[in-house]
């Protein structure tokens, strides 16, 4: 497979069609068509499914397209890096976190850096600890700030100096909204909404102790935005 190649096809895997696509990449409609259909010959495996104004993803074309993605990113990360050799110091840091207070440990070591070296580019991607550490694994990722429970056995790390408090996120007119603590007891029948990065760690089963059998359990997230989104609209 060639680069250029998968780009052609990430675009029109993000773009839902051909036309659309070509357009984008400034090419006609029948040569990125060709260019889709050989290299649907080249994996011996139909990538897309052509409709009348859009096209889907089989799931050989889904799994295409997030190791595209994966690829098209260590490559341009490779070029910068081979580019910089033996010259100043440039170039860009990939760093996967987790939505922390803890990042703040991170930009501020980032612009200290940059202090000094200003043609280095830091990037922040947001995601739970698999996001991370799939893409730390895969080369992706430079750096990755994670957050407890986790398998470090694999990595080089340190302990930052900073704790994050769980919480429980609830509409106002919820009735435990007017209590000054939430037991576990409180929280037996309700409809939850639970990280899916602690659902079944340690840590969350602890707390609940006999609880945990009688959680009602709704919906799982990955980011806690979302997470507040889900129940600001009571899922």
């Amino acid at each position: 497979m060639e680069l250029r190649v998968l780009r052609y096809f990430l675009a029109v895997a993000e773009e839902g069609g051909i036309t659309r696509a070509a357009e984008r990449l400034n090419l006609t409609q029948p040569t990125l068509s060709r260019q889709i259909h050989d290299l649907e010959e080249e994996l011996g495996q139909q990538l897309i499914i052509r409709g009348s104004h859009s096209i889907k993803l089989t799931e050989a074309g889904a799994l295409l397209k997030k190791r595209a993605e994966e690829i098209l990113s260590l490559s341009a990360k490779t070029e910068s890096e081979v580019k910089a050799f033996g010259s100043s110091i440039e170039g860009q840091v990939n760093i996967g976190a987790g939505e922390t207070r803890g990042v703040q440990f991170l930009t501020k070591a980032a612009f200290q850096f940059r202090s000094e070296y200003p043609d280095v580019r830091f990037n922040i991607m947001t995601g739970d600890s698999s996001y991370v550490t799939e893409h730390i694994d895969n080369g992706i990722l430079d750096f990755g700030l994670l957050v407890d429970p986790v398998d470090l056995e694999r990595y080089e790390s340190i302990r930052l100096p900073f704790r994050n408090t769980w919480g429980i996120i609830m509409r106002k007119d919820s009735p435990l909204s007017k209590l000054d603590e939430i037991t576990p007891k409180d929280l037996e029948g309700k409809p939850l909404i639970i990280s899916r990065q602690v659902i079944a760690t340690p840590y969350m089963i602890q707390w609940f102790g006999k609880s945990w059998d009688s959680l009602s359990i709704s919906g799982t997230y990955s980011l806690a935005f979302n997470g507040s989104l889900m129940a600001e609209d009571a899922l």
